[in-house]
């Protein structure tokens, strides 16, 4: 073999004669080619290519150590895009056509050929092999591609200009329902639903402005499915001359994705009625607090005067009832309260059956004319969770025990809510109800969210979904039994909270004052001010004030208190801040504060005074409540 370094011709000959002819040919008209590689068997070639870079073959068919197409298929076994001329002394058209079948590009005869004839079969070689290779490197990326389109998630498909299916992937199938048996060939508005084919329309006569490049979404209901959401962008296909010829569209299933986002949602508009609500509780409590106290108030005032006199025992009932009424309100406010909390994420000792009042409270006008309500609460530990979520729980049970019953038959239906611990000394609250029940295959989707079988505008389909969420997350478990046409029950089982809890008196007996008191009231409600003052002055010295900045002048200024009433949320300056003014100053003031508080804390608020020693006390109180706080503090 000679191996000049710029070699790229091989020529595979084992008669040196036709060899030094076909040498002598070459260089009778030089090319890029030369000089040449000559080898005289099949074995050198094929080390010969796989060592050295070649850029065509000529090949001899009869070697020593081969012969006939076999030598073809050989080397073309080294590389699909090696050009490769066949050079032979004998003339048999069937062994031409079996080599080029075999891989060789051309086929010469050693007595016809010359210089410019085996210059041009050798370009016309490379041309065919490197046309070859670009047919088949194109076929790959279109298979490739084919595959990509397969394996996607989105639905992709194509149609002719007048609307005829012209490709179709799995994806398609999926969402669509249809093989592209039932849809190739076919007019797309046969096989997609028709908010998807006026998309499609309106893309294949071009859209707004030549295209429509922006996603459009489609819904539509599918039997056995339910609602289907659809991204999809549709663009018109146009040939070199702009003319459209065809449609191409890309779906994104969204369902999933547009089902979260009403969740959520909805999820923020909880959030913002609960704010909403926390703060009108706020805004109630403060006016309320007054009134419970003046009715109180005046109530014994009459009482001691009245002596028999009817028309004032006429006022004192009026009273009675108007203080009656105040109390209403004020348990009202306090169960709003509970479901308004935003500090979601604090957990702690939870007394079930007092979230189960109050939420009882607050659903009774959705149960009064559908059902017998029936609580049977036994005495149960406190449960580790959160009280607004628990909350939460029990209305979506009762709501749902409530919905499931219709109106007008009151007395033939229960709702029946029972507390107990099981075995294992967890909290268990059931709620059951003699309403419709639920048939096998609703209960297998019955913690689904957005699943419901409730008519439009009755239900999300979200309550049962997050009361198990929320079960959940407290460590606990809800389970329920079923029976069309007799009811249902549901059962929460929750842990036990294992630390004893200090569970606040919301209204104390008045064992009478304490006498001696100094007593600083700072509050921004100036009725409620008057009204503390004429509760504690009995007994009491009291310092009313409508603001922080004037507490803290007094304070600054050398006066001593044994008590500091501070409301927490005021203009200008807030309880905490008092308080954190005060700590920082270091006399030691800040111990003798007693929060009220009317609720409508932010987060951070409630962080703040769960982490402080001071006690607090829950507008609107009584004058019993407020006098016991007043004689506990001072001891």
């Amino acid at each position: 073999m000679s191996a000049p370094g710029g070699a790229r011709l091989l020529l595979v000959e084992d008669n040196p004669g036709d060899a030094e002819l076909i040498m002598d040919l070459l260089s009778e008209a030089p090319a890029a080619h030369d000089p040449v590689i000559h080898v005289a068997t099949l074995q050198a070639a094929i080390s010969g290519i796989r060592s050295l870079d070649v850029v065509a073959v000529l090949l001899d068919l009869r070697l020593p150590d081969g012969s006939g197409v076999e030598c073809v298929s050989a080397i073309r076994a080294l590389g699909d895009e090696l050009p490769i001329v066949v050079l032979t002394g004998v003339d048999d058209d069937d062994l031409a056509m079996s080599c080029i079948r075999a891989g060789a590009q051309d086929y010469l005869s050693k007595q016809d050929v010359r210089g410019p004839t085996l210059r041009r079969a050798i370009g016309y070689a490379i041309a065919r092999a490197a046309e070859s290779s670009l047919r088949r490197r194109a076929d790959a990326l279109q298979a490739r591609l084919a595959a990509i389109v397969e394996a996607s998630s989105d639905a992709i498909l194509s149609s002719s200009v007048d609307g005829i299916v012209t490709s179709w992937n799995g994806s398609a199938t999926r969402i669509f329902g249809r093989s592209p048996l039932d849809a190739l060939g076919k007019p797309s508005r046969d096989v997609v639903p028709r908010p998807v084919e006026e998309v499609l329309a309106r893309a294949r006569k071009g859209g707004e402005g030549g295209t429509i490049g922006l996603p459009r979404e489609c819904s539509w209901v599918r039997e056995g499915i339910g609602t289907v959401t659809l991204s999809l962008v549709a663009n018109p296909l146009r040939d070199s001359s702009g003319t459209v010829v065809g449609l191409a569209a890309i779906g994104r299933d969204i369902t999933d994705q547009k089902a979260m986002e009403t969740k959520l949602a909805l999820s923020d508009r909880m959030v913002s009625i609960g704010t909403l609500a926390a703060g009108v509780a706020h805004e109630i409590n403060n006016p309320l607090a007054a009134l419970v106290i003046n009715l109180e108030l005046a109530g014994e005032e009459l009482s001691r005067i009245a002596s028999g006199t009817d028309r004032l025992e006429g006022v004192l009932l009026e009273l009675h009832e108007a203080r009656e009424a105040a109390d209403r309100v004020r348990r009202i406010v306090r169960d709003l309260k509970v479901l308004s909390r935003t500090e979601d994420a604090q957990r702690g000792p939870v007394d079930v059956r007092s979230v189960i009042d109050s939420t009882l409270r607050i659903a009774q006008n959705e149960i009064r004319h559908r059902a017998r309500l029936v609580r049977e609460c036994d005495e149960v530990p406190p449960v580790d969770a959160n009280e607004a979520r628990i909350g939460q729980v029990v209305l979506n049970l009762v709501m749902n025990a409530a919905q499931s019953i219709p109106e007008g038959n009151r007395d033939a239906n229960e709702i029946r809510v029972t507390t107990g611990t099981d075995d294992a000394g967890r909290v268990v609250i059931s709620v059951a109800d003699t309403g419709c029940g639920m048939s096998p295959e609703v209960q297998k989707h019955i913690f689904t969210a957005f699943f419901t079988t409730k008519p439009v505008g009755v239900g999300t389909g979200l309550g049962l979904a997050i009361t198990e969420r929320i079960v959940t997350s407290f460590g606990g478990q809800i389970s329920f039994e079923s029976e069309v046409g007799k009811g249902t029950r549901f059962v929460v089982t929750l842990p036990a909270f294992r630390q004893a809890r200090e569970v606040a008196v919301a209204e104390t007996p008045d064992e009478g004052p304490t006498r001696g008191a100094r007593v600083l009231v700072v509050d921004d409600e100036r009725a409620l001010l008057r009204g503390i003052t004429r509760i504690l002055g009995d007994g009491h010295e009291v310092i009313a004030v409508d603001h922080g900045a004037e507490a803290l002048r007094r304070i600054r200024g050398g006066e001593r208190f044994d008590v500091i009433l501070c409301d927490v949320m005021m203009p200008q300056m807030t309880g905490l801040e008092l308080h954190e003014i005060l700590r920082q100053e270091g006399r030691g003031d800040e111990e003798r504060i007693v929060f009220m508080t009317g609720g409508a804390f932010t987060a951070r608020t409630r962080e703040l005074l769960d982490k402080l020693p001071n006690r607090t006390i829950d507008k609107p109180f009584d004058k019993g409540a407020l006098r016991a706080l007043v004689r506990e503090s001072v001891r």
